[in-house]
């Protein structure tokens, strides 16, 4: 198990990634781990200084989650963790946060 003590907050908060420079998305794929999947959660991209959402997901069930998109000049993204595992909704847990450009 190469699991990393990732992001862990409360339902209703977000992780945010600033990119240096504006770049191209293409692909973001969420990893929680078994039974503390995230239930519901949102991404959002800043692009032109304007948030706009990309992924809206209820009732998650999965460890992981991947999310091809096409988004030019992206100056950074917001995870919303919403809800976290049936076990535990008011926590949400990311362990990876991965995105990718061309």
């Amino acid at each position: 198990d190469h699991s990393w003590n990732g992001w862990s907050a409360q339902a209703g908060e977000h992780l945010g990634l600033t990119f240096e420079e504006p770049v191209t998305i293409r692909r973001i794929i969420v990893h929680t781990k078994l039974d503390y999947e995230v239930g519901d959660y949102r991404i959002e991209l800043c692009r032109a200084g304007q948030w706009e959402t990309v992924v809206d997901v209820a009732g998650n069930t999965e460890v992981r989650r991947d999310h091809e998109l096409t988004a030019d000049n992206v100056q950074a993204l917001r995870f919303h963790g919403l809800r976290g595992p049936e076990c535990q909704p008011g926590i949400v847990r990311v362990n990876e946060l991965e995105v990718f450009s061309e």
